[in-house]
């Protein structure tokens, strides 16, 4: 009997902790690791279109001033490559803040590296390379939103 209620006990405890091991989704809000923003805004409406892209790889989505809401997760040897990619890309170097009717943004808080903003249209000086940055992590982004 002593051996029942032992098994009974220790499938309680696993049972439980099974259900209850759950990992809770962390918004970028909350997130204390590093993380950054990526995005378009302006036009008629006015509205910014905001992916995050956390260093455990979930990415989230957001339209104007809608919560996120969970996109999916990156594959950690892709996520890393991004990362270190921010890192080593010279992006916190560069001081732009010019928004035009539409414009695209990076803002990233990176513990290697000065938290930035950089809001660009195509007619600014560094375009070329942070357009170059924006459509190699959007197509990273937009694969994750088909699967």
């Amino acid at each position: 009997m002593k051996i029942l209620n032992s098994i009974f006990m220790l499938s309680v405890v696993i049972l439980s902790n099974f259900y209850g091991c759950k990992s809770k989704i962390v918004l970028p809000s909350q997130y204390v690791g590093d993380y950054f923003y990526i995005g378009s805004g302006g036009g008629f409406a006015g509205l910014e279109k905001t992916f995050a892209v956390l260093d455990n790889g979930n990415v989230f989505e957001k339209q104007g001033d809608n919560e996120f809401k969970l996109l999916g997760t990156m594959e950690e040897t892709t996520n890393k490559q991004i990362f270190i990619a921010l890192e080593n890309s010279g992006l916190a170097n560069i001081k732009e803040n010019n928004p035009g009717n539409t414009y695209k943004f990076i803002e990233f808080n990176v513990k290697k590296l000065s938290t930035n903003r950089i809001v660009w249209t195509d007619k600014n000086k560094n375009s070329e390379i942070l357009d170059l940055w924006y459509s190699n992590v959007m197509t990273l982004i937009n694969n994750l939103k088909s699967n």
